[in-house]
């Protein structure tokens, strides 16, 4: 196997696909914000499309560990030029939770394909390094996407911006046909059937540290909802552009970029206990730092703070995951982690609909921070599973030394 090569296919896909979604993925709640549709209809568009997307994960991870992972890949590409149009004709909540649903169905099937296609070319002993750059490419090309999709808005409006995001997004079909069949792993075909996904999924859930891992970030996806689709909004009441808010976003994101090229090195040589707890107190502060500041640069620095605590909580966990992982399942824990974690988000941005909705984008962005203060109170007192967890320990001091993982090829994408 051409390692290198498989590597630069990944990399390149995830980079056109990540580039193309994120032209629009920030902006749609303005979008849909300004044609009238209330906040908690926003909620529900999020949330429904999440659920069903999240629900169909269980059997799909499972499939591409029996049938491949290129099948996953040329399937789910195909959705994000047809979301960009869609959005473009939708007119009212129904057609655009239509879409939504759509688009989160070949969405889960692209991240599962690519991350378990990941989980399978990256080299023994470089897993961490390896994979890191896949995440740095996906959060630098996110980073650029805002500025660009404001400038756009601002001067061509939102209906030429999905159309912009079509062309590119559909520009990463022709890569995709180039990942070969035989780079993936070859099994015996067999079955599809309820008997076959609970044995499957029985092994993953029992594995030990899995239900804690999956707790965490399960509450990490719940308050990040808050954030994702509330803080564009936040930023326009108060008056902001399109581009301002764009230019916040991407000094955001090229901050996370450069965050993971530490983040990665810690959690291979740190316990994960010095990470999640103290991205659940970051949350927290950055949060309130958010409600209580008074000019952009305290904005753009508090969604900084918030971006990190979300990276440091989840990263060390779902790295944990990939240590234990048995490499035959990988599909499987990828496919069953994406649905537990989707069906969080989905709740999370019913519950920021609503409480923006009935109180405030505020009053919503506030709980969340409280929220990221109780997880954190309740972490540290989980003393025996979180300080003394050998599992969650750093790379080297592990035996489960096979594979490792990072932060943002699965958490990013639950619209990701």
């Amino acid at each position: 196997m051409n390692i290198r090569k498989e590597l630069l296919y990944i990399y390149s896909l995830v980079l056109i696909v990540t580039f193309g979604y994120h032209l629009i993925s920030h902006f749609l709640p303005i979008y849909l914000d300004s044609l009238g549709i209330s906040l908690l209809n926003i909620g529900v568009i999020y949330a429904f499309a999440a659920i069903i997307a999240g629900i169909l994960r269980f059997p799909v991870g499972a499939i591409s560990d029996t049938f491949g992972r290129r099948p996953l890949l040329l399937i789910g590409v195909l959705g994000y030029p047809l979301f960009a149009i869609l959005i473009a004709f939708s007119q009212n909540t129904f057609f655009f939770a239509s879409a939504k649903v759509i688009f989160n169905i070949f969405s889960m099937v692209f991240w599962v394909g690519i991350g378990a296609y990941l989980f399978d070319v990256v080299s023994k002993k470089h897993e961490g390094r390896q994979i890191a750059g896949g995440n740095i490419v996906s959060c630098l090309s996110a980073a650029v996407a805002p500025l660009i999709a404001g400038v756009i808005i601002a001067s061509l409006g939102f209906t030429n911006l999905f159309y912009i995001s079509a062309a590119v997004t559909a520009s990463a079909i022709p890569l995709a046909l180039l990942i070969e069949k035989n780079k993936t792993r070859k099994h015996k075909k067999i079955k599809i059937d309820w008997e076959y996904l609970q044995k499957e999924y029985s092994d993953i859930i029992n594995s030990k540290g899995f239900r804690i891992v999956a707790f965490i970030c399960v509450l990490t996806n719940f308050v990040w909802a808050f954030w994702y689709l509330l803080f564009p909004i936040y930023l326009t009441q108060l008056g902001f552009s399109t581009v301002v808010i764009g230019g916040v976003l991407t000094v955001n994101l090229l901050f996370i970029a450069f965050f993971h090229l530490f983040l990665g090195k810690w959690t291979d040589s740190m316990s994960g206990r010095w990470l999640i707890i103290p991205g659940f107190f970051l949350m927290w502060l950055s949060g309130y730092a958010l409600i209580w500041t008074r000019n952009l640069i305290g904005y753009a620095l508090s969604r900084i703070g918030y971006s990190t605590g979300i990276s440091m909580s989840w990263h060390p966990a779902y790295a944990s995951l990939a240590r234990r992982t048995p490499k035959k399942e990988h599909g499987g824990a990828v496919g069953l982690f994406g649905a537990v974690t989707s069906l969080a988000y989905a709740f999370g941005a019913l519950i920021a609909g609503w409480m923006a909705e009935v109180y405030s984008v505020k009053f919503a962005l506030m709980t969340s921070s409280t929220i990221a203060l109780i997880m954190g109170v309740i972490l540290l007192l989980m003393s025996k599973h979180i300080i003394k967890a050998r599992w969650l320990y750093s790379y080297t001091n592990t035996k489960y030394k096979k594979h490792h993982v990072t932060h943002e090829m699965v958490h990013k994408h639950h619209d990701r």
